[in-house]
């Protein structure tokens, strides 16, 4: 999977505490912490384009 620019500024943005937040949280789920971090951006990456789309579609007002 290439890293797009927006991938790239929400790893950037994260802190220490972050990543020792998101390992935590994948250890209690028994998961990697590389695929939690790799869905959640998935998600956040499809409701920002789910975001535009309704926004692009949406009729004049």
């Amino acid at each position: 999977m290439a890293t797009t620019s927006l991938q790239t500024n929400l790893i950037i943005r994260l802190k220490e505490e972050d990543f020792q937040a998101l390992e935590g949280i994948a250890e209690h789920i028994h998961i990697p912490v590389k695929d939690l971090v790799h869905g959640i951006i998935s998600y956040a990456l499809d409701q920002y384009s789910k975001s535009k789309t309704t926004t692009l579609n949406r009729p004049a007002a």
